[in-house]
């Protein structure tokens, strides 16, 4: 084996140390997206439509929730709120555009489950979300009435160990 290899395995990038993963997001679901990831791994997002804004909004679930990624996403807006409680962030990308961290970096510190959606509403305007990440207001931007891509399958769960 070489001196290499042996380095990179030692500091932690042999095969199953943390590793940058380009997800794609198309309407409305994400490709290149891997189930079970190192901690310390990250994502960037690359939105492959030519139409609708999309997301990864990745939250830590509490060890003690065993319901199902699908299950969650059902549930009340408010309780939903209440699972970003621990490591969480939120990266987005305009139509055909690379992806911003708006919240947090994209990495996933600690090992657990991590539920992933993507609760952009169906037909929002791309350049009302722009003006809305480049204001510094706080009020929410309208980014119209459509569904949640979410309700359209944009989720995932993935597992870091």
């Amino acid at each position: 084996m070489s001196a290499g290899l042996l380095l990179s395995i030692a500091c932690g990038g042999g095969e199953d140390g943390p590793k940058e993963y380009e997800i794609r997001a198309v309407d409305y679901a994400y490709e290149g997206l891997p189930d079970k990831i190192a901690a310390g791994s990250s994502f960037t997002l690359l939105n492959k439509s030519t139409v609708e804004v999309h997301e990864i909004y990745a939250a830590r679930l509490p060890d003690s929730e065993t319901r199902s990624v699908d299950e969650l996403l059902q549930l009340p807006e408010g309780e939903q709120e209440a699972l970003r409680a621990i490591d969480w962030f939120v990266l987005i990308a305009l139509p055909g555009e690379e992806g911003q961290a708006v919240l947090g970096n994209g990495s996933f510190g600690e090992p657990g489950r991590y539920l992933l959606a993507c609760f952009i509403p169906t037909g929002a305007d791309p350049q009302a979300l722009l003006a809305a990440l480049e204001s510094e207001s706080e009020e929410e931007p309208d980014l119209g009435e459509g569904a949640p891509h979410f309700t359209r399958g944009m989720f995932a769960e993935v597992r870091v160990e």
